[in-house]
């Protein structure tokens, strides 16, 4: 029997863009390398890979020349994540900074370390863990973050006994604060600030503590959500999403005001009901209690200069731009009151230099709809699908990310079904032109953006026995932009923003982590090679344990929410 051989390859394209066509280059072809990209204090943007069987990290030039290779001893029997490679963000020397984890169990947390590429040990904690967020966008459990002129460490441990998200000031490492739970906020006219949200179970009340960033306390809010829903749910458990904090969009006061999901559910975490309500700082509604359903969601977007918040209302298998039937309800902020009903809901978007539409997705025939706010019909962009190809996964759509005009632009990948084989493709099309890239055998597309560098597109292609594939790609476009002002992701982390799973390889179950709101109540499948479902289950908590001992060993594809990741079975 002859042995099977498989093909990694990371290719890297430029971007270019200018006020007439896009223009994408290949960059670079790395072979048999996963490749992640890096900004390095003094040394700029590097390219990295580390080499599991020869225990070695090596960094190329971003013209694929080797600028860098050392041995790096990491036990690839546990479980081990690479976050961060830095040169002078721990230690004023130029040597490389290292900061990884590993564990060997699912039931303890990951040990933290940074080296250096000599091996000298710079920094240690163990039990760090990924952990729930009260917010809809959380702070990871390990991040390295440039606030102004001051880099600091976030790192979120069960270590005793600074239980919480610990702070620490760099290059000094330095504890300056402990966070029961942390995040980033940005309100009207103050800037960014920490805030955690604490529940006290003696008296059953949630109070939001606000910080400036030097850790001195801003505003502590108490949220007294049982005295303020109805009846009915008072005493029903109930999971807490802050959605928003502000000072005037609810209420034209200079009050601060915060703006809750409470997820109601049965003792076996099946959703009952969604509510949205709100708060002022001194304890008033700034927002009464609105019913959305068991599957229901709220949002809050900027359309041109006012902001707006689109209720949504459906069953648990519903899920906005997906062709599921989904109700909603369109409010003006900040005095609340209803513009628009929805009978058919879609999905919010910003597009820049237009303003806030809605769009669905039928992925069977590769068509999106964009609507207007009042529910008229935009436009329609028909994206090329060959026959029997269906769109799995879509990454981005957008108006100025490719050309500094206000045509659509979506970033996507199919799935190509012939004869019993898989094949995948990332595509980038561009309104009036077409498709102007589109990678063959493409398992994973991704959008790569670090401040101060061009953006860049990270695809993943592989070759098994010259039929099935798998892979890595990456294309570059503009300076990215800052989330919040002041504030730059300084790391680079495995850990992904939408969900991922371990232990992969696994031999009889894995876990399952997710972290957007919107995987709850959606269908997970395992796919084979040849694109049959072996398993399909649905998902209604943020963490789950997966059985796959029944499946033969091999490679899967995990499609969750529209996005897929790859599984090995051993």
């Amino acid at each position: 029997m002859g042995k099977k051989i498989i093909l990694i390859i990371l290719i890297i394209f430029n971007y270019s863009a200018n006020n007439i066509q896009a223009q994408i280059v290949l960059e670079n072809n790395f072979k048999n390398e996963e490749i992640f990209r890096v900004k390095l204090e003094i040394s700029g943007e590097k390219y990295v890979t580390f080499l599991p069987d020869s225990q070695k990290i090596k960094i190329y030039n971003v013209d694929k020349t080797l600028w860098r290779d050392f041995v790096f001893n990491i036990d690839i029997s546990s479980e081990y994540e690479i976050y961060n490679l830095s040169q002078t963000l721990v230690n004023t020397d130029t040597l490389i900074e290292v900061t990884y984890g590993f564990r060997y169990s699912t039931s303890s947390g990951f040990n933290v370390n940074i080296k250096s590429e000599t091996g000298v040990s710079l920094f240690s904690l163990d039990e760090v863990w990924s952990t729930h967020s009260f917010f809809n966008n959380g702070v990871e459990k390990l991040s390295f973050l440039k606030i102004g002129n001051e880099s600091k460490l976030f790192v979120n441990t069960w270590n005793e006994p600074n239980n919480g998200f610990r702070v620490y000031s760099l290059p000094q490492l330095e504890l300056e604060h402990t966070y029961s739970n942390l995040n980033f906020i940005e309100i009207e006219n103050e800037g960014t600030k920490y805030a955690e949200l604490v529940y006290n179970s003696e008296i059953n009340l949630y109070t939001l503590n606000i910080y400036n960033l030097n850790h001195s306390i801003f505003k502590s809010i108490e949220l007294n959500i049982e005295s303020n829903v109805p009846q009915n749910y008072i005493g029903e458990y109930f999971v807490i999403k802050i959605i928003d904090v502000s000072k005037n969009k609810f209420n034209s006061d200079e009050l601060i005001e915060v703006t809750l999901n409470l997820d109601y559910e049965d003792n076996s975490n099946i959703p009952l009901e969604k509510l949205i309500i709100g708060f002022n700082e001194i304890g008033n509604l700034s927002c009464n209690p609105l019913q959305l359903g068991n599957n229901g969601r709220g949002v809050i977007f900027k359309n041109i200069n006012e902001y707006k918040m689109m209720c949504y209302s459906g069953s648990a298998s519903a899920f906005p731009g997906n062709n599921n039937i989904v109700t909603a309800n369109l409010f003006s902020l900040p005095d609340l009151q209803l513009v628009q009903s929805y009978s058919n809901a879609k999905s919010v978007i910003e597009l820049d230099g237009i303003g806030s539409k809605l769009y669905e997705v039928n992925a069977q025939a590769g068509l999106i709809k964009f609507y207007n706010l009042n529910d008229s019909l935009w436009k329609t962009i028909q994206l090329p699908l060959p026959t029997s190809n269906t769109i799995i996964e879509l990454f981005k759509i957008s108006t100025t990310y490719f050309d500094n005009d206000t045509l659509i632009e979506v970033l996507y990948r199919s799935q190509l079904s012939n004869n019993g084989n898989i094949n995948f493709k990332g595509n980038v099309y561009k309104e009036g032109s077409g498709i102007i890239l589109e990678i063959d055998s493409c398992v994973y597309f991704s959008i790569d953006s670090i401040g101060g560098l061009q953006h860049k597109i990270i695809a993943a292609i592989a070759t098994l026995d010259g039929s099935n594939y798998f892979g890595t790609k990456t294309f570059s476009w503009r300076e990215g932009v800052n989330r919040f002002v002041g504030i730059d992701k300084i790391s680079y982390s495995k850990q992904t923003t939408d969900f991922n799973f371990y232990p992969n390889p696994s031999s009889s179950n894995f876990t399952l982590n997710i972290n957007q709101e919107k995987f709850i109540s959606t269908k997970l499948e395992i796919q084979n090679l040849q694109g049959q479902i072996k398993l399909s289950t649905t998902i209604y908590s943020e963490t789950s344990i997966i059985d796959i001992s029944n499946l033969a060993s091999g490679i899967y594809f995990v499609n969750l929410g529209g996005l897929t990741k790859k599984l090995i079975k051993h």
